[in-house]
């Protein structure tokens, strides 16, 4: 079943990784958000375009890229709740895994679906 109008071919591979990377980069903290509902079905329906067999492919590259990640810094947000919050910034678009202020994780993904993930320590939610 097609989720998207006619005039719309399929998913955006880009879209859709960054729902995955919401989703399983979200899975790392206690507990976790969209900040914008409209941008996570938005993204949910691009994921949901993509064939089955590919989204399990991204889910494992990606819970591979997060679990790669400093054994220290994962302890620390595993006890954080989390706003995701979700921009664009050129071609790229940006997914910033936000605590308040405590720790944070922010991802890039181009326009291929490739992920680029950054940790943070004290970020500004304003600059969002």
């Amino acid at each position: 079943m097609r989720t998207f109008a006619s005039s719309e071919k399929g998913y955006n591979k880009q879209l859709a990784t960054a729902f995955i990377v919401g989703m399983m980069g979200g899975s790392f903290f206690y507990r976790s958000r969209f900040k914008n509902s409209i941008t996570e079905k938005h993204l949910y329906l691009h994921y949901t375009e993509m064939p089955k067999n590919k989204q399990y492919e991204e889910e494992e590259k990606i819970i591979k890229k997060f679990a790669a990640l400093d054994e220290e810094f994962l302890k620390k947000i595993s006890t954080l709740k989390c706003d995701i919050i979700c921009r664009r910034e050129g071609n790229n678009y940006i997914i910033h895994l936000y605590t308040g202020g405590f720790e944070s994780l922010q991802c890039e993904i181009s326009p291929k679906g490739e992920v680029k993930s950054t940790m943070g320590g004290t970020e500004h939610e304003e600059n969002y």
